[in-house]
């Protein structure tokens, strides 16, 4: 009798013992689609609190500061980004915004009728989609008494991190990009100016090194680098850029 008792408690535990495991796998199984579930229209993920989650992604539009005075005009046309995220799209306008007014800036201070100072830009998007970013703003400002500069302002960014990207960036994993990027910038340089006397300013603006690729735009299938007037030639050549297919980033 005592055996049987013993018997029927020891199934009596095992059978409680396989309803507690069911309960809990339910319960956490209901938990995890609960912290992952897509809503109905596909706009977004659904967190824990039920709340839907919109992919962080911004709208581009085009901003303007436009001036004319006795001594000075300037026409900027810019990006002006509207994002899901408030931080990101406070973000890449600040940097825009400072950069355009730093040359709002200096074109006013030189207002002379005589000596007259002159501004513009305008802007190409490359790049936007639900992760990075790649604009080119293209300016030129020219000052009183003949100084000034041009070139582009570009804005790559990062919409998972947060953070501005490096070139670096484009290319995890492979150390070697950055000798690669230089060869096929020197090899091409070499021919878009087709001049022997400036080789020895190509290899050296255009070397394998950090500081000479930190302007670039791009988009899904190339990088774009720009070089800064005065750094593989005269000034009179501008801006020189290179276009590389990653294809020949190996």
């Amino acid at each position: 009798m005592k055996k049987a008792l013993l018997i029927l408690f020891g199934i009596v535990l095992t059978v409680l013992l396989v309803v507690a495991i069911v309960v809990v796998t339910v319960m956490i199984d209901r938990n995890n689609n609960k912290s992952q579930v897509i809503d109905s229209d596909n706009s977004g993920v659904v967190n824990e609190e039920g709340n839907t989650e919109v992919p962080l992604s911004c709208d581009i539009d085009t901003a303007n500061a436009a001036e004319e005075a006795s001594g000075f005009e300037y026409d900027f046309s810019y990006p002006a980004f509207t994002c899901t995220d408030q931080e990101t799209e406070d973000t890449l306008n600040s940097y825009v915004e400072d950069a355009i007014a730093s040359f709002t800036d200096s074109i006013e201070e030189g207002d002379d009728e005589n000596l007259r100072s002159v501004g513009h830009s305008d802007y190409d998007v490359l790049l936007n989609d639900n992760n990075r970013i790649s604009v080119r703003i293209n300016y030129s400002v020219n000052l009183m008494g003949g100084t000034g500069d041009s070139g582009i302002i570009p804005v790559n960014f990062d919409l998972e991190t947060g953070n501005f990207l490096e070139l670096s960036d484009l290319f995890v994993g492979n150390s070697d990009y950055l000798n690669q990027i230089s060869d096929y910038s020197i090899n091409s340089l070499k021919e878009q100016l087709d001049s022997d006397s400036l080789n020895d300013q190509i290899e050296s603006g255009a070397s394998a090194d950090d500081s000479n690729y930190k302007t670039f735009v791009f988009d899904d299938s190339s990088v774009t680098v720009v070089f800064g007037k005065y750094q593989v030639g005269p000034g009179a050549l501008g801006n020189p850029e290179v276009v590389i297919p990653f294809t020949e980033i190996n």
